[in-house]
């Protein structure tokens, strides 16, 4: 429950700052959220990265995670990404959405949401259903985040 605190707070922070003239995009957003929460390792992805990369989130890999339809009608409204995945036991997602208008987070939030509760029903009667339980879709601005990080 403690790592669920501090993870909303680091969310908080994040909107906080990125609402205040300065310009993080979504790479450094999530950075320092996984560093302030001190996540686990794992996998980020990253808008721009070179195919083949390991920071290169495929479209497959992306239909996977959200779905072959939020793909194809919700990622173009998508200006930037970082999306973090651990890769150790625990199935901790963060992911922070950048838009190019405001008028476009409800539908990138709305894609986080089905996420969200996606993992809810995947992890359903194990050990790691309170952390899905704990999924936050934030909006702030042109930034949509998520955090599926609790238990």
């Amino acid at each position: 429950m403690k790592r669920v605190f501090i993870l909303l707070m680091c969310v908080f922070l994040a909107f906080s700052v990125s609402g205040c003239g300065k310009t993080e995009d979504a790479r450094d957003i999530l950075y320092r959220i996984c560093a302030d929460s001190e996540l686990p390792s794992g996998v980020t992805y990253l808008s721009g990265a070179p195919e083949g990369s390991s920071s290169y989130l495929s479209h497959d890999t992306a239909e996977v995670m959200y779905g072959e339809s939020a793909v194809d009608e919700v990622f173009p409204l998508v200006k930037d990404y970082a999306i973090y995945l651990s890769s150790f036991a625990e199935p901790y997602e963060v992911a922070v959405f950048e838009c190019y208008s405001r008028s476009d987070t409800d539908e990138v939030a709305r894609m986080c949401l089905e996420r969200a509760e996606v993992l809810k029903v995947a992890l359903r009667g194990t050990q790691y259903s309170s952390i899905a339980e704990t999924a936050k879709v934030e909006i702030k601005g042109k930034l949509v985040m998520m955090v599926v990080a609790g238990g």
